[in-house]
Parts: C-alpha cells; sequence; structure tokens
C-alpha cells in the first residue's frame, strides 16, 4: 500500500534539499578561499595601500587569535561542521519525500543541531569575538595620520560584528519550524507506517493485477478434490 505524504512533510523535503546544496556550495568556496590564502588573494602587488590593507588584516588576525580561544581551529572547524550539516540536510530531504523514518530522524537531529549550535554561536560571539573587535577598533583608532579607507573601514567593523552576532539568531526560525512539522501528529503518523527498507516498500507497492495473475491452490477451485474431503 502506498503511504500518503503530507503536503508539510514534501515542503520541508524541498527546502531541505535546496538549503542543503546552497550551505554546501558556500562552505566548499569559503573553505577553498581559506586554504588558498584568505584575503591575501584579493590584494595586488606592489601598491602600497594594499600592503597597508594587508598589514590592518594581520593586526586584526593577531589580535583575534590572542583573544579568542582556539581561533584558527573555530575557522576551520566551522568549516567542517558547515559540510557536513548541508549533507545531512540533503540527505534527510531525499528521505522525507520517500517518506522513510530515517529521513524523519535526520530532519530531526539537524533541527536540534541547528539550534543548539546558532545559541552556542552566540553566546560565544558576545563573550569573545564581539569584545576583540571593539578592542582592536579601539587600538587602530588611536594611531596618528589614519588613512580615510581605513577610518571608514573601523566604523564599519562595530556595527558589521554586531550585526554578524545577532543575525543567526533569525535563522532559528527555519530548524524550529522544521521541528515542530517533524513532530506535528499527521507527520508522526505519516512516517509510522513507514518501512526501513526499500525492499518492504516494494512488497507493499506490488500489482495487484500482479497478485490475480499468480497460480492459485488447485484446491481453492470449485468442486476440486481435497485431501480432507471423504472418498465418494
Amino acid at each position: 500500500m502506498r503511504r500518503e505524504r503530507p503536503g508539510s512533510v514534501l515542503v520541508m523535503a524541498i527546502l531541505q534539499i535546496v538549503f542543503g546544496v546552497i550551505a554546501l556550495l558556500l562552505n566548499i568556496c569559503g573553505g577553498g578561499f581559506q586554504l588558498a590564502g584568505g584575503n591575501k588573494l584579493l590584494m595586488p602587488a606592489g601598491n602600497p595601500q594594499a600592503a597597508q590593507q594587508q598589514q590592518f588584516q594581520d593586526d586584526l588576525e593577531k589580535l583575534m587569535r590572542e583573544k579568542v580561544p582556539q581561533y584558527d581551529l573555530m575557522q576551520y572547524g566551522e568549516l567542517a561542521l558547515g559540510l557536513v550539516a548541508a549533507v545531512v540536510m540533503i540527505v534527510s530531504g531525499v528521505g522525507l519525500l520517500k517518506v522513510r523514518r530515517w529521513g524523519r530522524w535526520l530532519a530531526i537531529g539537524y533541527a536540534c543541531y541547528s539550534i543548539a549550535h546558532t545559541v552556542l554561536s552566540f553566546i560565544f560571539a558576545l563573550v569573545f569575538t564581539v569584545p576583540a573587535m571593539r578592542e582592536f577598533i579601539a587600538q587602530e583608532s588611536q594611531k596618528p595620520n589614519l588613512p580615510p579607507a581605513q577610518a571608514m573601514a573601523l566604523n564599519m567593523m562595530g556595527t558589521t560584528a554586531a550585526i554578524a552576532a545577532y543575525a543567526p539568531l533569525v535563522l532559528l526560525a527555519y530548524p524550529v519550524v522544521l521541528l515542530v512539522v517533524m513532530f506535528l501528529p499527521s507527520v508522526r503518523e505519516a512516517f509510522r507506517g513507514a518501512p526501513p527498507d526499500d525492499f518492504e516498500d516494494d512488497l507493499d507497492d506490488e500489482d495487484p493485477e500482479h497478485e490475480a495473475d499468480t497460480p492459485r491452490d488447485h484446491g481453492d477451485e470449485p468442486g476440486a478434490f481435497k485431501e480432507s474431503d471423504p472418498p465418494p
């Protein structure tokens, strides 16, 4: 018997796959950019202004390494976790489309991870990243003969750091909605009868016409002699 897939499951399955593909591409590009040298790739060689900007970036990274625990490990760890989470999103989306129990549990696991990761990242940013950024801005602002472009960048950095810390909280809406949908009574009922593998699903979806063509026991035919019947 073919199971009916709720419309909410179809919507979340599509979103899981689409968002997962986008996240996968972003993390691959971000990882490649970091491994290739990061912002140094964008700095033209031999340009005095570019050299000054590179020194500015180096000073920022030096302070972040001093003030933020395991700064480099956090950078690459975020990329690795992002890749894993993106793959889980895509796989769970496929499982939801096929109404598989493992797809629902993967989606629930991703939603729980995403909520916990966002909250912990927000707390970490408030405790370490944002204060370190403000300290760097204060130090750089004290330098004499500050170039106008660098002064403008410093003014924007404080606002950007605050936005970067609070922005992920807005994205909490998606995993929360995903978690709520996965525990809706209609969704739980739809996945309760889902087989654990494709083999059982193929048995359930067997064509009734094929079953009708299956040879029957001759003992079921009218007038057929059965061993239990007494002889005439």
